[in-house]
């Protein structure tokens, strides 16, 4: 994909005459960044946004105007939402050498009262308690995607309205409760973060137990009483899971998607994603083209 304009116009603008009315129902702007450091900022909002973080690893630093700076590393499938009336200035350096892509979509707040009445809530939702900074989120990523494919193949607003509606019932549908475990939340995340942000390379158990300063041994105990599973199976999981991601959604080739989930050679990618979905990367890639 080439480079792009930072600020682009939205997906949904029509381009040539003839073209479909701007959506009302839901803005979709589509942004390729390639500057290591960066810096941006949200102005305050009437509405509700979402950025759909779309390929790249990058540490982000965020402040909203009260407290202090808040930093995460962000990852291709995470998303962030932003409440109405909340400014946040927004910085981050990428930690790989490809550019960041993500996905801009703004939900008008009208659209959330209208969902909170059709719904027959008898109370309304404070959407302020629903900002997150990023969390992994593949319905929002690949529901951003889609929404780019369709703005640019002219969908007309009855396909906006729906995906409006069917994302705000994402975002306002319950969720399940944050795992518990010997490891603190912010340990967990700490070390998962560590490796989304190093997919491609290899990853030793000395390497994850230095994130926390545990011995690799105490560090393994602590890690499977929290997720059920070892370090070596949820980084197995995760790069799978990144990897059907980015079979779904990329054109890269398909060694080119084993090397960046860590896999050092094609065939290695194959066979290891043949005994985990029981067909081939090619397969899978294939069954959602049909």
């Amino acid at each position: 994909m080439s480079e792009a304009d930072p600020h682009p116009r939205p997906i949904s603008e029509p381009r040539e005459e003839g073209r479909p009315e701007p959506w009302t129902s839901i803005r979709v702007e589509h942004k390729v960044i390639s500057p290591k450091v960066h810096t941006f900022k949200h102005e305050a909002s009437e509405d509700f946004r979402i950025v759909a973080h779309v390929q790249a690893a990058y540490r982000l630093h965020c402040h909203s105007g009260e407290g202090s700076w808040k930093s995460v590393i962000c990852r291709a499938g995470d998303a962030c939402y932003i409440p109405p009336g909340r400014p946040v200035l927004l910085r981050w350096e990428l930690l790989q050498a490809e550019p960041m892509e993500h996905v801009h979509i703004t939900l008008p707040i009208g659209a959330f009262q209208r969902h909170l009445q059709e719904d027959g809530r008898g109370r309304e939702t404070d959407l302020q308690n629903l900002a997150q900074l990023a969390q992994p989120d593949l319905v929002i990523t690949s529901s951003a995607i889609a929404l780019v494919n369709a703005a640019r193949a002219g969908a007309g607003e009855l396909y906006a309205d729906c995906a409006a509606q069917y994302l705000i019932a994402h975002i306002l549908a319950p969720k399940a409760p944050q795992l518990r475990g010997p490891l603190t939340d912010r340990q967990l995340d700490a070390v998962t973060d560590f490796m989304r942000a190093h997919l491609s390379v290899p990853i030793t158990l000395d390497d994850l137990a230095r994130q926390l300063s545990l011995s690799r041994f105490h560090f393994l105990r602590l890690f499977k009483q929290t997720t059920g599973i070892t370090p070596h199976q949820y980084l197995t999981d995760l790069r799978m899971e990144t990897a059907k991601y980015w079979l779904r959604t990329r054109k890269d080739a398909v060694a080119r998607i084993g090397q960046m989930c860590g896999f050092t050679t094609a065939a290695h990618f194959s066979r290891a994603f043949r005994k985990h979905t029981g067909v081939s990367p090619s397969q899978y890639r294939d069954s959602f083209r049909k």
